[in-house]
């Protein structure tokens, strides 16, 4: 484990995590103490789980879904610049935060590209459970976007 970024828990206390320097998924066993790479992709930065059971997975400009039973991967959407943080859209797509854009984005389905806020530096995102998002950025602020509006509110600090 070089630079751990996105962690996904699996049955049985297994963990999947991006590792940036590794340039892959790794899966680790804490309760056994193994740790094996689960699936190679370049420079991955976040990981999460999406409603139809693959797993999000940014890196670089691409948004994979890896398939964890059977470990096939492919390209699911794009972006226009780097990303860092990536969340499942309740439509089917996907939200990304754009480091180098300084916004949240929504990636369509259609792979049409939707930005939603103006966020200083973000990077790991998560949906706050009341239809809004979390956006952490690495200035040290936690902010909540609402994707319809557009609007900004700082969670943390207040």
């Amino acid at each position: 484990l070089k630079q751990p970024y996105g962690i996904v828990g699996q049955p049985g206390g297994a963990l999947l995590v991006a590792d940036y320097q590794s340039n892959a998924i790794l899966r680790l066993d804490p309760v056994h103490g193994g740790a094996a790479i689960f699936a190679r992709i370049p420079r991955p930065r976040d990981l999460r789980p999406a409603a139809n059971g693959t797993l999000l997975v940014s890196s670089g400009r691409n948004v994979y879904e890896l398939d964890p039973r059977t470990r096939a991967l492919r390209v699911g959407v794009r972006a226009a610049s780097r990303l860092e943080g990536v969340a499942p859209a309740p439509d089917g797509g996907v939200y990304v935060t754009e480091f180098s854009a300084n916004r949240v984005s929504l990636i369509e389905r259609s792979g049409a590209v939707r930005a939603l806020a103006s966020v200083s530096r973000p990077g790991p995102i998560a949906p706050d459970g009341a239809g809004r998002l979390l956006v952490g950025s690495l200035g040290g602020t936690i902010s909540r976007v609402d994707p319809i509006t557009g609007r900004v509110t700082r969670v943390w600090p207040r």
